[in-house]
């Protein structure tokens, strides 16, 4: 069984585990005894987070409402409409942003830790709808 070394999704701690590894399937999870965190101990999200991988369940492409129905999409399509929508919100919902106290501007969430290419994701998306609050 092959071991990699990876860093927990799901909270900002940055855990870092093992998955093991068998025919290109994930089949188990082992902390790392040396990370500073973790220190060799995982939550249950840690040691259970793993299992959505292989769900038959587990969503792979984008689906677009179309009527009272899903299909199947494109990324480019999907992001295309996410950014339509999201376009037409700002213009219809917001003034600008220098106008807007405080606690009324337009949070951003994110996961503290990110990819480089997801963080950027969210700096784009932070830049395309205004947004300079970030919450982790």
């Amino acid at each position: 069984m092959k071991k990699v070394l990876t860093t927990c999704e799901f909270c900002g701690c940055g855990c870092n585990f093992y998955l093991g590894v068998e025919d290109n399937r994930v089949v188990a999870v082992y902390p790392c005894c040396s990370h500073p965190v973790s220190q060799g101990k995982l939550c249950i999200k840690g040691w259970q987070g793993h299992e959505y991988i292989h769900s038959l369940e587990r969503l792979t492409t984008p689906l677009v409402r179309q009527g009272d129905k899903f299909r199947e999409a494109s990324w480019d399509e999907a992001y295309e409409l996410i950014t339509d929508r999201l376009q037409h919100i700002k213009e219809k919902y917001r003034p600008p942003m220098k106008t807007l106290p405080l606690a009324e501007r337009l949070p951003c969430f994110a996961q503290v830790v990110l990819s480089f290419d997801e963080e950027k994701a969210i700096e784009e998306t932070k830049r395309c709808l205004r947004c300079d609050l970030e919450e982790h």
